[in-house]
């Protein structure tokens, strides 16, 4: 990796796709909500901030995009916990008709799920992250897809984010052209196909945790106790078949036949359904985005094209960044527990096949512009022939109109030279396989070769790797070199103190203690005392270093997180200060004549304003690829 912590930053999408996710009332529900006074968003923002990283930016989106008591309601939520909403208006000092407003906007988003228990009549509403972060990316998720499909593929997906769900029959019924609806059907079909959007059920508006706790009580009363099995061992297949009943409870509508229709031959999706954006094919391209700038900066430009189609192959059957059992608090209890789980799944997917390609299939998605005829190859290694062939003799030549003589080459006629130029040739199936090879024979292990020629992705591999080779880029360019190489070093010994890192380093004692500390400073390793005598006195112990990569990433999370909801609210802030200003250019008699209405300092003002927000927000883009790296993956 280079010095350069962002790498592998995102670019930062046109400011037309910013200019709707970054306006308040994204849905028609949402204008219903009253605004309160800039005090209390102030001081919404000064509690958000103490309370949480995540708090801070979820507050602050709710209230970009739906408005402030939205926020106030979001804040409360994460707080207090599940409340029903009697409690939310109580707890927030907010009346009972403007919380049910809020709340109905944000469900509709995705933004909060509900529940009742059995038997009574209130209903408890609990904070859902998925809608919040849909927000967040909503942006890029509308370039993304403009630049892998097109626009009317965009268009699709952006009507969909921005209302938080849409049903086939009333999308379709707002185009009266037969020829706009079929090719508007085929576009949502070929979407939901892809993994883009997916089919919403009353379950998906349920917390998962609720829902786990009910099917294990309800399969714990079905499991009689018996006197040759322990206890253990029946909580343990009681645990085995709630598993079971939770995934085949959120697959259950989901099968072709509950989808798809044929009318006439054409393949349409059922009109009854509802449709959503599904996040967790996002995080898959942001996945394999990470993958291909990793291989980018190790391996090379053309390899990197490659590799990127080998991603696309299997990114919509690979496993999921979160799966449903590790959202369940001590469903999956320890690390190891954790990664023995994603290895089981990645495994299961490689011998079904689902993520397992070949060099032709490879070959097939190639883009046509991209030219290998100049890359790597063992060919070019091979010993040069000398000029005129193998014999010896002397090669033949004509003379040209010009007076110059042009060489003929062995098994070359005179027609040859009057032939039309060729056409590109085809990519070599051959060259394609030795630039698999180069990935799959790195040290990051890019790709895993299968018998019978057959190549995989080890996801969990890359993703750690990815993390660390962008952690020491950011230690190399926040800390200096000298820090840089002091926590390598760190790194490698695993657990070390100060005199012997000096040593490995070659640097003083002096130095090394104030790299030391610094490090200490920013979190990037750990300071472990280790006692010599029994009553663990201070004087007597000794201090070693180390480098936990869980609580590293961890706070490094925490850290994007806060700078991404200090940016949101940079842009609140200053446009909060300029309200009556940008008041005054939303109204009708006003818009579209800016020049001739609004005074020479106001046009200057505007142009500070939107010059001021375009840079926050590319800055917040910037970081928001850091926090997918540490926060998602």
């Amino acid at each position: 990796m280079g010095s350069d912590p962002m790498l592998i930053a995102a670019r930062d999408p046109p400011l037309q796709y910013f200019r709707l996710y970054f306006s308040p009332c994204v849905s028609p529900k949402t204008q219903l909500l009253p605004h309160i006074c800039p005090q209390m968003v102030e001081l919404l923002v000064d509690v958000a901030k103490t309370q949480s990283p995540e708090s801070y930016v979820y507050t602050r989106l709710a209230a970009q995009h739906i408005g402030e008591i939205a926020s106030v309601v979001i804040s409360g939520l994460i707080s207090f916990g599940r409340l029903p909403a009697r409690e939310i208006a109580r707890k927030c000092k907010l009346s009972s008709r403007s919380v049910q407003t809020a709340l109905v906007s944000l469900i509709q988003l995705n933004c909060v799920s509900y529940w009742t228990e059995k038997g009574l009549s209130t209903v408890y509403y609990t904070l859902n992250p998925t809608g919040l972060k849909v927000l967040l990316h909503g942006g890029d998720v509308i370039v993304h897809i403009r630049d892998v499909y097109g626009d009317e593929e965009a268009e699709i997906v952006q009507n969909v984010i921005e209302n938080g769900n849409v049903t086939v029959r009333n999308y379709m019924g707002l185009f009266a052209d037969e020829n706009t609806q079929f090719r508007r059907m085929e576009l949502l079909v070929r979407l939901y196909a892809d993994g883009w959007l997916r089919r919403l059920q009353p379950v998906d508006f349920q917390p998962i945790e609720d829902v786990w706790n009910r099917l294990f009580l309800e399969t714990l009363a079905n499991t009689p106790r018996s006197a040759a099995v322990s206890e253990v061992k029946r909580i343990a297949e009681v645990k085995l078949r709630a598993k079971v009943r939770l995934s085949e409870l959120y697959a259950l509508g989901n099968s072709n036949a509950d989808v798809f229709t044929m009318d006439d031959g054409v393949k349409k999706l059922q009109p009854n359904i509802t449709l959503a954006f599904n996040l967790g094919r996002y995080e898959k391209a942001l996945r394999s985005r990470s993958y291909v700038e990793l291989a980018r900066s190790r391996v090379g430009i053309l390899t990197a094209q490659i590799y990127k189609v080998c991603c696309s192959l299997v990114e919509q059957k690979s496993a999921d960044l979160r799966h449903k059992f590790l959202q369940v608090s001590g469903l999956v209890a320890t690390q190891d527990e954790t990664r023995a789980f994603l290895e089981a799944l990645e495994s299961t997917l490689v011998e079904n096949k689902l993520t397992v390609f070949t060099v032709h299939e490879v070959v097939r998605r190639l883009p046509d512009h991209l030219d290998l005829s100049n890359s790597i190859t063992s060919r070019i290694f091979t010993k040069p022939g000398r000029v005129g062939g193998d014999s010896g003799t002397p090669s033949k030549k004509i003379k040209l109109e010009n007076g110059s003589a042009f060489p003929l080459e062995n098994g070359y006629g005179h027609e040859d030279i009057f032939l039309a130029p060729t056409p590109p040739k085809q990519v070599d199936a051959a060259l394609v396989e030795e630039h698999l090879q180069l990935l799959a024979n790195d040290a990051v292990p890019f790709l895993h070769k299968l018998r019978d020629g057959q190549y995989t992705i080890p996801f969990l591999q890359l993703s750690k790797a990815v993390k660390a080779y962008n952690y020491d880029a950011i230690v190399k360019t926040t800390m200096g070199v000298e820090a840089h190489r002091v926590f390598r070093c760190v790194k490698d010994q695993k657990l070390a103190d100060d005199r012997t890192i000096a040593k490995l380093v070659l640097q003083k004692d002096g130095d090394v203690k104030s790299l030391l500390f610094d490090l200490i400073a920013g979190n990037f390793i750990q300071l472990q005392e280790i006692p010599r005598s029994a009553d663990r006195a201070a004087t007597k112990s000794v201090y070693l270093f180390r480098h936990e990569e869980a609580a590293s990433y961890q706070y490094m999370k925490e850290l994007l997180m806060f700078n991404i909801g200090q940016v949101l609210s940079n842009i609140d802030l200053f446009k909060l200060d300029h309200k009556i200003l940008l008041e005054k250019c939303e109204r009708d008699d006003v818009k579209g004549h800016e020049e001739e209405l609004l005074l020479e300092s106001e046009l200057k003002t505007l142009m500070e304003l939107q010059t001021r927000e375009v840079s926050n927000i590319g800055r917040m883009n910037r970081v928001k690829w850091l926090y997918v790296l540490y926060g998602e993956l």
